[in-house]
């Protein structure tokens, strides 16, 4: 390096720094993976990454009954996020 000032040149050495790992976990969802890994505090490098597959949803039925003025239909919700569809 050279001094900006006067012009002097010298080496500076510096100790290499090391990784500093922590864990790193993100649960999976109904309809996204999660994982878990290693993930560097410094230098956000990542190692250990394992995926953690989507749960997918887990739907319980409903029948609601037709009226005389409505078609009754079955309603497929999921315990887990609320997604919902309907079959009549």
């Amino acid at each position: 390096m050279t001094c900006t000032d006067c012009g002097y040149t010298y080496s500076e050495t510096t100790e290499k720094l090391s990784h500093t790992f922590k864990p790193d976990t993100k649960e999976p969802t109904c309809t996204e993976d999660g994982y878990t890994r290693q993930k560097c505090i410094v230098c956000e490098m990542i190692r250990n990454e394992f995926t953690i597959p989507a749960n997918g949803h887990s739907y319980t039925e409903r029948v609601i009954k037709p009226t005389y003025t409505t078609q009754g239909y079955t309603l497929h919700t999921c315990s887990v996020c609320g997604d919902s569809y309907k079959v009549n």
